[in-house]
């Protein structure tokens, strides 16, 4: 209890920063992303053991950090040598997650996308004001 008192002080104290952040519809991405990496190879929907987890996540955070072509280098550690073909498709794989990046990352992509959530969740309210909640937890 007394180690994590600070930690949650702090997230209390930084509660109104932390939400201002939400306002502008700014998220955690980096930390969503490399979720749902892990997750990518270790799905939840099946019970793992720590092991398992341990793993998944170890490969997960290679590949973000280092991209497919890491997955060279384990084979390798492991004594396969991976072949041409293998070689080129972890090339090719970070070469699209790299031009995807870029394409997100502009400046017109990013505007974009928020003037459409924005056009989203404006006509969201619109239509809750006109019709009501279309949804309550445990409202039917």
């Amino acid at each position: 209890m007394e180690a994590i008192k600070p930690t949650f002080r702090d997230l209390a104290n930084a509660k109104t920063e932390l939400l201002n952040k939400c306002l502008g519809g700014y998220t955690q991405n980096a930390n969503e992303s490399l979720n749902s990496t892990i997750w990518k190879y270790c799905p939840k929907t099946k019970k793992q053991g720590p092991r398992t987890v341990k793993t998944a996540l170890a490969i997960a955070v290679s590949v973000f950090n280092d991209g497919a072509t890491c997955f060279g280098a384990m084979l390798e550690a492991m004594d396969i040598r991976p072949g041409v073909f293998a070689a080129a498709f972890f090339k090719r794989r970070d070469t699209a997650r790299i031009s995807n990046a870029q394409r997100q990352a502009k400046s017109a992509s990013l505007e974009e996308r928020r003037d459409r959530r924005q056009k989203r969740l404006t006509h969201n309210d619109n239509c809750a004001a006109r019709e009501g909640q279309p949804y309550l937890a445990g409202g039917h």
